[in-house]
């Protein structure tokens, strides 16, 4: 039973997502199907104020240089199906701030109907981690071009730090 336990124990302090599955996979004898390839992945350190209105969407700060707004990825077949998955810690005082993916100008879904709640606080004025998941099918194979969008209060600011990008299919 020590073994078991140590077993778990590993896996409940394991920071990686796929390793944890790869451990639990290797406890119980199973098999993991086919892995998802990671076609891009960013990280974006420090904070920032992002610009927000309730008219239109802003592309938010995803990697460093002039065109820090979007992430270049590449996929190898048509009809290829990614995953999105932003997160960032997120101040957005007395208001919700809004989030959706941008796949060479075709929304994502969830989003491509509405808006996807990314953080709101109260008056107490806390910072909040915040992550979400989008899907999309590409139609062609090639390289593409990804941009993470927000919009919130008129005439606000939300503070977005410590942020990253995956891209997986």
């Amino acid at each position: 039973m020590l073994g078991a336990e140590l077993n778990l124990n590993i896996i409940m302090h394991a920071r990686d997502p796929i390793r944890a599955v790869w451990i639990i996979a290797v406890i119980f004898g199973g098999t993991l199907p086919a892995r998802a390839d990671f076609l891009a992945v960013t990280t974006l350190e420090g904070t920032y104020e992002q610009p927000v209105d309730t008219s239109s969407w802003q592309p938010v700060h995803i990697d460093v240089g002039p065109a820090g707004t979007a992430v270049q990825f590449k996929t190898t077949k048509d009809n290829d199906r990614v995953v999105i998955t932003y997160s960032a810690s997120c101040f957005a005082l007395g208001f919700t701030a809004y989030v959706r993916a941008n796949i060479d100008g075709v929304i994502a879904s969830p989003g491509v109907t509405g808006k996807v709640d990314f953080c709101s606080v109260s008056a107490s004025g806390t910072v909040l981690p915040a992550s979400r998941t989008f899907s999309a099918t590409v139609p062609t194979k090639g390289n593409h071009r990804i941009t993470i969008e927000v919009m919130g209060s008129t005439n606000a600011a939300i503070v977005l730090g410590n942020s990253s990008l995956v891209v997986q299919d």
